[in-house]
């Protein structure tokens, strides 16, 4: 067999250098005053004036910038579903606050059960296995590695209602020394299959070590290990510092009912990677890694999934070339991976040269936007770090004062140069928003971490449910459909996932309750200091794919619907996105 050619799996990729002045983000505070609130725009402008955007400053020249600024952009090619057979850990949290009440009066256990069926219904059309493990402070077998087809379907759905329920205490270290020997041992027997790993839990360690550096231990770098925090109450620290190594992930499920659209977007990575074992060097030059807020020669990336547009934060140390110094040498990268399509090895090896874009005569680049970007999760990384510090330190930190300083400046910055309704500074101006509005919470390390994640990945789902008030009554809201700003595929779609007029939980009722009590932008108070940006849904315009969008719906389904309905759904999706998987389907049947 051939090798895969990169132009099969790589699209597009280049570099470009910011050229345009500094200046041009420095404008931002000498805008035209509004006259009809002159004085009070000038002692606006007179605090805006104390704030200087900072980026590659020398330390001991301030005013003296360091560092040439550039992107890496990669567009992925749309690539057919995975082949290969591949094996599915699925390790479930079923301790006792998997009994709590979400929202729409269900319980997180009923919502990991409904997507569950969902994903299985996905995993039918492909040659993807999948094993269902509970645990608690005990090991609960649920479903075997089982290969799902429509002659068992029934069979696994009574088997996850039967079995999989919120029982006592959660001991992580049980379930991660557990997961481990399964799969290393299937890998022993399997070596060229690939293996996934999803731990999913919502809440802290109750039994057993909680010692992070000795749970880290127990994670493998040998597979992909996806950590989902389910729900506002999970170990964030803990969870993040596990998804540290060597291909781990870190998701959240902020809204209990948005739970489908994060795991389809875990699914569609593992159904539709295009790129495994990726690494990036940079000559003459350094890459960014948010993960360590890190610059280097060297970075290495898990996997990149089909589709995917990829921007990676370069730069490269400035010459003197005034003085005669030396010569500034243009940046390049070097790609290496292998495509995940390929039958073997020796077959899938894909190498990149991707050189730097020359300017144009008479004309500059201007990066601008990805330089705040750049201060963005720079600062949110800061943020992650600083919310291990006790709370009282946390509340006292003139950090706070950083973040709100650099928000009004995202904000003047998009007024002035027509940006407001930007999706791109939008996110930007959210990101910092509520990593300040969740400073000084508890679980304030979910929603920073969860923002700088999405950012850094580029992800297509995003953390927007916030509650500062942990003990707040409950709110009645409207619940917005996450699907309506975006593009969608030309293809028929299923009905998305609406829990509204679900059944009610049967009595007795649960007396613990997960209360949507998330602040209400519209009307918020509490910072008066700076304008609330609007808050984009869930699901980003920008890093969703049509692939991504299909796989979501499904996994996004409505529960209550017939059998036959379901696969009619599903049938709709894969027969317009992907008519191999739709083949396989039809020969089951």
């Amino acid at each position: 067999m051939s090798a895969i050619s990169t132009q099969t799996v790589i699209k597009n990729s280049y570099i470009r250098c910011h050229t345009s002045p500094y200046s041009a983000l420095s404008e931002t505070m000498t805008h035209e005053q509004n006259q009809e609130n002159q004085e009070q725009e000038k002692q606006e402008q007179e605090k805006q004036q104390q704030y200087k955007f900072k980026l590659f400053e020398k330390e001991d020249q301030p005013d003296q910038i360091q560092y040439n600024f550039a992107i890496l952009q990669l567009e992925i090619a749309s690539m057919p579903i995975m082949s290969q057979p591949q094996d599915i850990l699925s390790m479930t949290d079923m301790s006792g606050s998997m009994g709590d009440i979400s929202s729409d009066r269900r319980s997180k256990m009923q919502h990991v059960i409904h997507v569950t069926k969902n994903i299985m219904k996905v995993l039918s059309t492909t040659d993807t296995s999948i094993e269902v493990i509970g645990f608690d402070d005990e090991i609960e077998p649920i479903i075997p590695l089982t290969k799902v087809v429509a002659e068992n379907i029934q069979d696994l759905y009574a088997q996850l209602e039967t079995k999989l329920l919120p029982r006592n205490s959660t001991n992580i270290h049980l379930a991660l020394t557990h997961a481990k020997n399964i799969i290393e041992l299937r890998q022993q027997k399997q070596d060229q299959q690939n293996q996934f790993h999803i731990f999913m839990s919502d809440g802290q360690v109750t039994c057993g070590t909680s010692d992070k550096d000795d749970l880290f231990e127990l994670v493998s770098d040998k597979y992909p290990n996806i950590f989902i925090g389910f729900g506002m109450d999970h170990d964030a620290c803990l969870m993040q510092h596990l998804a540290k190594k060597t291909n781990g992930s870190y998701y959240v499920v902020d809204k209990i009912e948005n739970a489908g659209l994060v795991f389809g977007e875990i699914l569609h990575g593992i159904l539709y990677p295009a790129l495994k074992s990726v690494v990036i060097e940079i000559q003459n030059g350094e890459i960014y890694n948010y993960l360590n807020n890190t610059w280097s020669s060297t970075l290495e990336i898990s996997s990149i999934p089909s589709e995917a547009k990829k921007t990676y934060h370069l730069r490269s140390l400035k010459q003197d070339i005034e003085q005669g110094l030396t010569k500034q040498e243009p940046m390049s990268a070097t790609i290496t991976a292998l495509a995940a399509v390929a039958a073997s090895v020796e077959t899938s090896q894909i190498v990149e040269e991707v050189e730097e874009l020359p300017a144009l005569m008479g004309q500059s680049t201007d990066l601008s936007k990805y330089m705040l970007r750049q201060k963005t999760m720079e600062l949110m990384f800061m943020a992650v770090e600083m919310q291990q510090q006790p709370q009282q330190q946390i509340r006292n930190s003139e950090f706070i004062v950083e973040l709100k300083d650099f928000l009004k400046f995202l904000q003047k910055h998009s007024t002035h140069h027509n940006l407001k309704d930007d999706d791109f500074m939008q996110t930007l101006c959210g990101d910092i928003y509520i990593t300040i509005k969740s400073f000084s919470v508890s679980n304030s390390a979910m929603y920073s971490g969860g923002r700088q994640n999405s950012q850094g990945r580029e992800l297509s789902y995003n953390v927007t449910h916030v509650t500062p008030h942990l003990h707040s009554p409950p709110k009645l809201r409207r619940q917005n459909n996450a699907f309506n700003s975006l593009p969608m595929p030309t293809m028929p779609m299923p009905t998305i996932f609406n829990y509204r007029d679900s059944l009610l939980v049967p009595s007795p009722m649960p007396t613990r309750f997960n209360y949507d009590d998330s602040f209400d932008v519209s009307d918020d108070e509490n910072d008066d200091d700076i304008d609330v940006p609007t808050l984009l849904p869930q699901l980003s315009r920008t890093n969703t794919s049509a692939g991504q969008t299909a796989i979501m719906s499904c996994v996004s389904q409505e529960q209550e619907q017939e059998q036959g309905q379901e696969e009619e759904t599903v049938l709709s999706v894969l027969m317009s996105y992907d008519q191999k998987a739709y083949e396989k389907w039809e020969t089951q049947k």
